[in-house]
């Protein structure tokens, strides 16, 4: 019932149905309008959260449609980036075989250049085959070289040893070998020095040293001998050689090459340039290290006598010239004498003669002192100008041990 209505009828009922109906008001009315305060607070809850979830709803609705137009936006435009950036790359890929064509093509011609002249210069050397042997006749001396090639055979060829020599020449020493019971081989390029060690009965090939070792067994010779053969060879075939030598090589087997001493003066002024053949002088150490390298257990260096003591300054100055030269321009003999007497006849005192004695005795010493630092200095000049002309090296391969067959395979029809 209606707030006013009964309000209404407070005023015209009689009091004893109004007090009951102001009772009944005070119990009923607080819990209706409880309730039904509630029932409208529930409505307006439901009302507000339905538009807010509607509100909610067009927010998102709005904001995942931007999200897509943004997105949508960068991807068209990572799109383009990324197809602009593959049309760079591919310019630049472009340019970059475009220079590597231009450099491969200007590096096989100057190849082609080079090629053309090592060629030219090897098919048109100063001398020819013939001219070099006799060159070679001209500058060596034939007995010299007997007795040097003795010496190196006495002391370092095992007798009866199969050997091979690399750069034979005229086979001079390949002569020596065979008086020596050796069996040597021998090789060289020069057709004129292969012919004349067949007109010598002697076994040859005319093949490079190199591509001859290539083709041998392993451990098939006693010794290899390559005696001025270095200094032509180019640095990638020098070491090839090296390290096939110590293959074909019996254990216990010497590999002795000798080439210009690198130290002389002399031999540097007087005789390495005769030879128009010769590429590159080689230090002994550098052969050395190259020899060790390879795995040869031991590398001996001498020096090989060639006889030229005539050729140093003569020193030999004389006791007597040097007295006359130290009198005649310090003090004359008779200078003393004629102290003593003081001209008249009478002694002088004693003291005035000590002190011209004294002062010859002074310049003898120091005269004497003069020679023996300029003959030094003259011994340390020969030293540089007149050694040994040429080095040899021995290189020993490691013998066989107690569980190793010394026996070579091959044997001598190799």
């Amino acid at each position: 019932m209606d707030f006013v209505v009964l309000r209404t009828l407070y005023k015209i009922v009689p009091d004893p149905i109004v007090t009951r109906m102001r009772r009944w008001a005070r119990a009923y009315l607080p819990a209706s309008m409880k309730s039904r305060l509630k029932r409208m607070d529930q409505r307006a809850r439901g009302d507000v959260s339905h538009r807010l979830i509607e509100r909610q709803d067009a927010v998102f609705s709005v904001f995942e449609q931007k999200l897509e137009q943004l997105e949508s936006m960068v991807f068209r435009k990572l799109d383009a980036l990324e197809e602009q950036m593959y049309r760079r790359d591919a310019d630049l890929i472009a340019r970059q075989d475009h220079v590597l064509a231009l450099f491969e093509q200007r590096l096989e011609q100057i190849e082609r250049s080079a090629f053309d002249q090592i060629r030219q210069w090897q098919n048109d050397p100063l001398l020819t085959d013939e001219q070099y042997v006799r060159m070679q006749e001209n500058y060596h001396d034939g007995q010299k070289k007997r007795a040097v090639y003795g010496r190196l055979i006495d002391k370092w060829i095992p007798i009866g040893g199969r050997v091979l020599d690399i750069g034979c020449g005229d086979g001079s020493l390949m002569e020596q070998m065979l008086e020596h019971g050796c069996e040597p081989i021998g090789v060289d390029t020069n057709t004129a020095a292969v012919d004349a060690c067949l007109a010598k009965k002697l076994k040859v090939s005319e093949v490079d040293g190199l591509a001859y070792l290539t083709s041998q067994p392993t451990a098939s010779f006693d010794a290899v001998t390559c005696l001025h053969v270095v200094e032509h060879l180019p640095n990638t075939t020098l070491a090839e050689l090296v390290r096939e030598v110590h293959r074909v090589l019996r254990p216990g087997g010497v590999f002795v090459f000798e080439t210009p001493k690198i130290a002389s003066i002399y031999d540097f002024t007087q005789y390495y340039y005769i030879d128009p053949t010769h590429k590159q002088p080689r230090h002994h150490d550098l052969l050395r290290f190259l020899c060790t390298d390879a795995g040869f257990a031991d590398v001996a260096v001498e020096d090989v006598p060639t006889g030229e003591e005539s050729s140093k300054l003569d020193l030999d100055l004389g006791s007597a010239e040097r007295d006359d030269r130290a009198r005649g321009s310090m003090i004359e003999p008779k200078s003393i004498e004629a102290a003593r007497s003081n001209g008249t006849g009478n002694d002088v005192e004693p003291a005035s003669v000590g002190v011209l004695e004294a002062r010859e005795t002074g310049v003898e010493k120091r005269l004497g002192e003069l020679e023996r630092r300029v003959r030094s200095n003259f011994e340390e000049l020969h030293s540089w100008l007149f050694v040994a002309r040429d080095v040899r090296l021995i290189a020993t391969k490691e013998a066989a041990g107690p569980g190793n067959d010394a026996s070579a395979p091959g044997g001598s029809d190799a």
